[in-house]
């Protein structure tokens, strides 16, 4: 299991690069796209585990370089605590 310590290092450094990189209308694009395919996935019942599989798969991190599977991870890790793409956790949990 990762560290938290790792993690947030590791999402600091995503945060940097979108900052850094990422024009609005690209990043503005990347969150639509990974939106419409989360509303998808949560129509067919998916658990929240196999959607955050499907969507490291559909931004092209399965199968790929151990490096490349951990870049992608950040990322979307990065979209699901940051944006409002996705549901936001209910107060209970």
């Amino acid at each position: 299991m990762e560290s938290a310590v790792r993690r947030c290092r590791r999402d600091k450094l995503v945060e940097q690069y979108f900052a850094e990189h990422v024009n609005l209308d690209l990043d503005q694009s990347i969150g639509r796209s990974f939106k419409v395919q989360y509303l998808k996935l949560m129509r067919q019942n998916r658990t929240a585990n196999q959607i955050f599989r499907e969507l490291l798969d559909f931004a092209g991190g399965s199968g790929r370089a151990l490096g490349r599977q951990a870049a992608i991870s950040a990322i979307l890790t990065y979209f699901f605590e940051t944006c409002d793409i996705f549901e936001k956790p209910s107060s209970s949990v």
